[in-house]
This record gives C-alpha cells, structure tokens and sequence, in this order.
C-alpha cells in the first residue's frame, strides 16, 4: 500500500474496486478532473504494473492518492483495507463515491462438448462471489465501519448478458444479475442514510476482459457493425457518465441501470 506526498486540502475520496482496469482507470482520470482524492484497489504483477507508471504517476501528481495492490476479493485482505483507511489515513466518513469495476470470472460453456470443457460449479460460486456479491460485501463493510459519508454515491458495472445470452457468459451473466437486484436493495436501504447505489450496463467496449472472451476477435466486427455509430464504445464514454453519478447534481438517481452504449442494445445482436 503506498500514498503520494502531494498534498490537498480535500475531503471528497473515492475508491476504486479494479483501479488500474479499463473503467476503473479511465473514471479515476475523470475523477481528479473533479477534485477527488483517490483510493485505488487493483491487483497487478510487476510486469503489468510497469506498463501502467505513466497513468498511475499521472494519478498521483494530480490528487492525494493511497493505492493497495492486493486481490480485493479476499477477506484477510478486505480486513487489512478497511483497518488501514480507518487507522492510518483517517478517512472515516470521507468516502463519498465507490466504484466496484472488478472482473473476475470464469468464462465456459455450461455443459461439456466435445471441443470444450464446461463450468464447474466451483467456478460458478467464484464468480458469484466475486463479480455478483463483491459490491454488496465492500458497501456493508464501508458503511458500518463508518467509511461512508452522507452524501456517497455507489456505482457497479453489469451488461446485457444479464437478459440476453453471450456465449460462454452464463457464470458472469448469473452474478452480474445477482449484483442488479442488490442494487435495488441497496439503494432502497441505504437512502434513509443519504447513500444512492446504480449500475451502468456499459456498450461492448475493448477491455483486458473482454480479450479473454471466445472468438474475440470475432465479436468485436461484430460489435462495430451493430452500434449505430459504427464503432465500439470507449472506457472513457463510460467513465464521463460514471463521474456524473459522483457529483451531488446525480442525487436524485437511485436504484437504477443506466446503459451507456451508443444505442448499440437497441439492435439486436446476431
């Protein structure tokens, strides 16, 4: 874990879950634009994590910022984040936007083929766990070790796989729909505490995820075909829309999915 000496006088912090991916990295650019302090999650190698100094030391010269490079996803380590804010950066009731952009999940047919394996149902838990639970989990944890203000605006990612079908999509389609309805309760929930909790359901955009995809390349001629701006749809287009939600002027958004893809859903896939 590591903090710039730069210093601010700001209160407003976010935290990033997935903070050196594509959406993760691209809101936190647009974030700073907006004054905020960043807490930024991810977990990289150092090969990896070479190729991202340029946008981290930019991240860095540009706002206070306490990085953790750890697998957020596990509890030894959720309790070592949420000790470490509260006792070494005093940021308890500072937190006033989350953003979960994690993606961790098994991509496989359901059931076995001849050319192909299928998920195991330990894969299905995982990515439950990890793509559908997570947002839920680190919201109770913030929350009630008084991490969050009065005013904090919480936001996750989903897709359509949650209610049309991608290939190989059925585990991370399951967990993303488990992460729709806990975001109504959330919100539902946490309101009467002035937190607000949405979903973006972002267009396809060319994400480290997405590469990992079957027939990737495939799917992405396809995706340009079928937006009807004729091209993919950008981290950044997601991010702007993202940092709206962590503005005060977004308060009254609650409880929501907001699609952000150029009208690419309006038309069918195949």
């Amino acid at each position: 874990m590591t903090l710039t000496e730069k210093t601010h006088n700001l209160e407003k912090w976010a935290i990033i879950f997935g903070g050196t991916g594509s959406f993760g990295l691209a809101t936190a650019k647009q974030l700073v634009k907006d004054n905020f302090n960043l807490v930024l999650v991810y977990r990289e190698r150092k090969t990896s994590l070479s190729q991202l100094e340029d946008a981290l030391l930019f991240l860095r010269n540009s706002t206070k910022t306490i990085e953790y490079n750890l697998n957020a996803n596990l509890a030894i380590n959720k309790e070592t984040i949420i000790k470490s804010l509260i006792e070494e950066y005093k940021l308890n009731g500072k937190i006033t936007f989350v953003l979960h952009a994690i993606a961790d999940g098994n991509l496989n047919p359901m059931f076995n083929t001849e050319s192909q394996n299928s998920l195991k149902y330990e894969d299905f838990l995982h990515t439950l766990e990890t793509m559908g639970l997570s947002l839920y989990d680190w919201t109770k944890r913030l929350f009630e070790n008084g991490l969050l203000s009065n005013k904090t605006s919480i936001v996750g990612l989903t897709s359509e796989g949650t209610h049309r079908f991608l290939q190989d999509y059925a585990a991370v389609a399951s967990a993303k729909a488990v992460m729709e309805s806990n975001i109504k309760y959330i919100a539902v929930e946490m309101c009467k505490y002035g937190i607000r909790a949405n979903l973006i359901n972002a267009g396809i955009t060319d994400t480290k995820a997405l590469r990992s995809f079957p027939k990737y390349a495939e799917f992405i001629d396809k995706a340009k075909q079928r937006n009807p701006y004729g091209r993919l749809t950008t981290a950044e287009d997601v991010a702007k829309v993202i940092a709206f939600l962590a503005k005060e002027e977004s308060e009254w958004i609650n409880g929501t999915v907001i699609t952000v893809d150029g009208g690419e859903q309006l038309i069918s896939f195949y």
